[in-house]
């Protein structure tokens, strides 16, 4: 994405969140998150022809995706690292805890001087994290020294830099127009909810499984949601002050869960939190990142108790081998694994340790105290073999990167690719690299890029690590083609199908594995980041809500349960008192909200939810009928 779409910030030099960067849900978080934008506001179809093939890279051996081994232990920050937070702690991996608390370790900052601190565990019992009493100062460096055999150096010392903060730095909101009224839907059972109106149209069979967008069209209009698959509403949780990004199901502690990031967007970047509801749509964790920093809105992934999730910080930086000043500023994108249960850092990844600033295809910022968006970290993979697949939007590249050490072990795209790329691989901006086994990668290419602005489409490649060469397997264009600047994703469904989402387009896809389109959908205003296709069932702990309007003899009952996936029909109820209720009429339920009628007039009614088969699942509170 670019500075007006997305992505994350935050560090001690950077503007931070108040309460601790901890606000609660919803309107709570609103308010905590509406102070930071007021300091802000103070201080700040077929596929298209392609480009040409780019040149063969040096010759060298086979690639591999396999990290190299270490059987030492890991630091991180990595040492070398040259833009490490003030307020970081060390995690070492690969060691037990107790062993590690015993180790002599001694942290030396060059003007800060020596620092104690406090060892906490991982929850995986493989590795600890201590964490300073004090912190360190900006542009120092520090010196680990240890018994331990720490990976990536000589012996058990090691060595990094805390970053700088940037001499002036200008920082903006981001912000959506709301869209049309006309473009929103409205219940009279749910009045608080008022979501983007999102036809679904299907063109033969599709994937099992509902769809999961997160809107962000304005004030009060966005918001994770999920539509049925003909489109009808399932669930919506509007947001206001605040955006959501990245709403997917995933799986934690063996069950199905919901995940996605909130927060603010400041200058394209996100700051905010990574949210995980389970089928009740309760909270059950909420991560924040590490080291004094701020989760950022485009990645988060959950393996086994791990989170990996993106960041951004402001630092300063020379430019001049960019083109820019001495005394520049540039966004650091940062990659960490955060340990659910404790909060600790499993990993930290800094671009600027990296990749130089020289290798964006971005043009520098013409504000000054603009921080240079340079890479623009975009999606994260990491792997059981021991590496981490990171797309880098600014530089055109995907880098395979070592979690031991951090070293990119090659590069797949732009200028300096380790692949040749085949006829139809180049890719421009890209979003959404991910592995899919076997050799398999698949990219959202967004490619609207001066001067070519080509269309976006989904690519799936093939990358034979032995030969360094890249072949298109396929390439999914929109009809009609599709300018899209930022964000979007490519899912790989199980049936073989492809879920695209177009990000900023915005339309959202389902093609088969030969490029047929069997559901198309476009949103009314603003966008969705990604979009996803999933089995999932919904089971709130609130009651359905019901809305009675009297009419000439007949009194209308309009029923919804905003989450509730199981209900197959709503019973009306009706009698001279609550306790008294009986049931006088039913009809199917086929979208968000249903309508009964009950005849004559009766002085109290309600609504039970049924299930496959009869059974209750919930009823409404009893409604007292107004006389008419």
């Amino acid at each position: 994405m670019t500075g007006a779409d997305h992505g994350g910030a935050g560090g001690p030099e950077a503007i931070r969140l108040p309460g601790g960067g901890r606000p609660g849900r919803g309107q709570a978080r609103a308010a905590l998150l509406l102070p930071l934008l007021a300091v802000l506001a103070a201080a700040c179809g077929p596929a298209a022809p392609r480009r040409p093939v780019a040149p063969s890279p040096h010759a060298g051996p086979p690639l591999t995706t396999v990290a190299a081994p270490c059987t030492g232990v890991s630091l991180y920050p990595s040492p070398g690292t040259p833009t490490a937070s003030p307020t970081t702690q060390l995690s070492f991996r690969g060691l037990a805890p107790g062993r590690l608390e015993t180790a002599p370790v001694s942290v030396i900052g060059s003007r800060s001087g020596r620092h104690a601190g406090r060892w906490v565990a991982d929850s995986d019992g493989r590795g600890a994290s201590l964490y300073p009493a004090t912190p360190f100062a900006a542009g120092e460096t520090v010196t680990v020294l240890t018994s331990l055999r720490l990976c990536g150096v000589s012996g058990g010392r090691a060595q990094f830099t805390i970053a700088r903060p940037p001499p002036k730095l200008h920082l903006f909101p981001s912000s959506a127009a709301p869209g049309p009224s006309a473009h929103l839907r409205t219940f009279r059972s749910a009045p608080d909810l008022r979501p983007p109106a999102i036809p679904v149209t299907t063109h033969g069979p599709t994937a099992p499984g509902d769809l999961f967008l997160a809107p962000k069209n304005g004030e009060g209009l966005g918001g994770p949601m999920i539509l049925g698959p003909t489109g009808h509403l399932i669930w919506f949780d509007p947001l206001r002050g605040t955006k959501a990004s990245d709403f997917r199901t995933q799986r934690y502690r063996g069950a199905p869960v919901l995940t996605w990031w909130q927060g603010v967007v400041i200058s394209g970047h996100g700051v905010g939190e990574d949210l995980i509801a389970n089928q009740h749509y309760q909270v059950i964790a909420t991560i924040h990142a590490g080291n004094g920093y701020h989760a950022d809105l485009h990645e988060f992934r959950i393996v086994g108790s791990v989170a990996w999730i993106t960041a951004f910080n402001p630092v300063a930086w020379n430019l001049a081998s960019a083109g820019g000043p001495a005394d520049g500023a540039v966004w650091d994108g940062i990659v960490e694994a955060i340990d659910i249960p404790t909060g600790n850092v499993l990993f930290e990844w800094h671009s600027l340790a990296h990749v130089a600033p020289r290798s964006s295809v971005a043009p520098l910022p013409t504000v000054a105290g603009a921080p240079y968006d340079y890479f623009h970290v975009n999606s994260i993979d990491p792997q059981p073999d021991g590496t981490v697949l990171i797309s880098s939007r600014n530089t055109d590249c995907a880098y395979e990167v070592n979690q031991t050490t951090g070293r990119v072990l090659w590069r797949l795209g732009g200028p300096s690719s380790s692949f040749r790329m085949g006829p139809g691989t180049v890719f421009r901006l890209q979003h959404d690299v991910q592995w899919r086994g076997d050799g398999i990668v698949t990219v959202f290419d967004d490619e609207d890029q001066p001067p070519d602005r080509l269309p976006a489409r989904g690519l799936v490649l093939r990358l034979n690590l032995a030969t360094r060469r890249v072949t298109l397997v396929h390439a999914y264009g929109h009809t009609p083609p599709l300018l899209d600047s930022a964000q979007g994703n490519v899912q790989l469904l199980p049936d073989g199908h492809l879920f695209i989402g177009w990000g900023s387009a915005p339309y959202i896809s389902e093609v088969t594995r030969g490029g047929r389109v069997v559901l198309s959908a476009r949103l009314p205003a603003g966008d969705s980041y990604r979009a996803y296709r999933a089995p999932w069932t919904g089971l709130p702990l609130t009651r359905p809500q019901l809305t009675v309007v009297r009419r000439a003899g007949t009194v209308a009952l309009f029923a919804s349960w905003n989450g509730a996936t199981l209900v197959r029909r709503w019973v009306a109820l009706a009698g001279p008192s609550p306790a008294r209720l009986r049931p006088v009429g039913s009809r199917s339920a086929t979208s968000f909200q249903t309508r009964l009628s009950v005849h004559p007039s009766p002085a109290y009614v309600a609504v039970r939810a049924e299930g496959t088969g009869g059974v209750a699942l919930a009823t409404s509170a009893a409604v007292k009928v107004a006389a008419g």
